[in-house]
């Protein structure tokens, strides 16, 4: 019936009235749980917490209400009332298990720039030994999430190599999961993550050690887990240009255009390639291509892709080809402006 009301006649009185009766009849947790949620659906985040909170004067132990009171404050900024509530949840339970509540307190802990805070959150839940989740892959799940979240928190702190040692243990733990194919129930999200791990890996190996062995290997990894990941796919792309390795980045942007066909950054490094070669049309085309949807300042072929010293060769391909459009021109006179 609430979902008619709610749904079908709009009335959100109604709709919420449902759940009120519900409650007034019989005071459970889980009614009063379904009476937070229903506010929270309609954005009214403090009656929500209301309820949670009456429902979690009846089981106080419910980390599940915890979370959920957390979470709905974090929404409403009250950042130090949502701190408390995974504190004091935490605190009612002496073993550091709740591996969910516990993520979700450091990563506000995080995001509050308490970083010291957090890794020590993190570090508790975290198993001594892998081997005691052994044949338990939600555990081993929440252990993955554990530790990117880690990396994350020690990344942010300055942390590099412990923040890569970090993911090289989640890398582990989830190639492991993925290998097991009676965890298909699983596998797309555990690919999912483990394509995530690859990459940010790629990016440490990169931005860090400068290492463009090691990132071509890892996207080729994180591509192996998604395959038509169009975002792994251009970066791969991008290092086998700045490597000089024409063929795989035309192989790498021909397959990544099957799949976005209006991809800028595949377009601009396929004319680069032209120019290379001398192919003044096929160069002239694409770029043209790219900057006809040039509709925001901050489009990533000016921001990754366009150097100060590139925008004469939008002019000269217009000239030699005799294609100066107005599109072309104004692009051109566009990122000039921008890169002043």
């Amino acid at each position: 019936m609430a979902y008619i009301y709610l749904h079908r006649l709009q009335d959100e009185a109604l709709y919420l009235q449902c759940y009120r009766d519900i409650v007034r009849q019989l005071p459970t947790v889980r009614n009063l749980t379904l009476l937070g949620d229903a506010h929270l659906a309609l954005h009214q985040v403090d009656q929500a917490v209301l309820a949670y909170e009456d429902a979690l004067k009846l089981e106080p132990r419910n980390f599940q209400l915890a979370s959920k009171i957390g979470a709905a404050l974090v929404l409403t900024h009250q950042y130090t009332k949502a701190l408390n509530y995974f504190k004091d949840a935490l605190r009612s339970d002496d073993s550091p298990s709740h591996p969910g509540l516990r993520i979700e307190y450091a990563t506000l802990l995080s995001r509050l720039g308490q970083l010291d805070k957090a890794e020590k959150v993190i570090s508790e839940a975290l198993l001594p030994n892998i081997q005691q989740a052994r044949g338990d892959p939600d555990r081993l799940m929440q252990e993955v999430k554990l530790l990117q979240l880690l990396a994350k928190v020690q990344e942010k702190s300055g942390d590099q190599e412990e923040a890569i040692a970090s993911l090289r243990r989640c890398q582990s733990i989830i190639g492991s999961l993925v290998k097991k194919v009676d965890q298909s129930d699983h596998l797309h999200e555990q690919k999912k993550i483990a394509s995530t791990i690859a990459i940010q890996m790629a990016g440490h190996a990169l931005s860090v050690d400068r290492d463009t062995d090691a990132a071509i290997r890892l996207y080729r990894e994180a591509l192996s887990y998604s395959p038509d990941d169009v975002h792994c796919m251009a970066q791969l792309a991008k290092v086998y240009l700045q490597t000089n390795d024409v063929e795989h980045c035309q192989y790498m942007c021909k397959s990544l255009l099957k799949i976005d066909r209006e991809n800028d950054q595949a377009q601009m490094m396929v004319a680069q390639i032209a120019l290379r070669k001398n192919d003044l049309e096929t160069a002239t085309l694409h770029f043209r291509q790219a900057l006809e949807r040039q509709v925001k300042p901050n489009n990533c072929i000016t921001n990754n892709f366009i150097s100060f010293n590139m925008i004469p060769l939008f002019f000269s391909l217009a000239i030699t080809k005799c294609w100066v459009s107005l599109s072309m021109s104004v692009g051109a006179v566009e990122i000039y402006q921008m890169q002043m």
